[in-house]
């Protein structure tokens, strides 16, 4: 099990690496959400 976790890591870093444009975007897209979560979590107080 422990060799099908590491094939199944490296297989997404190679296809982190090879999309780095889709990549980008989904890192920037978390950051703006837990931004956007934690800014309307402190409007509400």
């Amino acid at each position: 099990m422990t060799g099908s976790f590491g094939q199944t890591v490296t297989l997404g870093l190679k296809s982190l690496l090879l999309q780095k444009m889709r990549s980008i975007l989904a890192a920037l897209g978390i950051f703006i959400g837990t931004t956007t979560v934690i800014w309307l979590g402190a409007m509400g107080k």
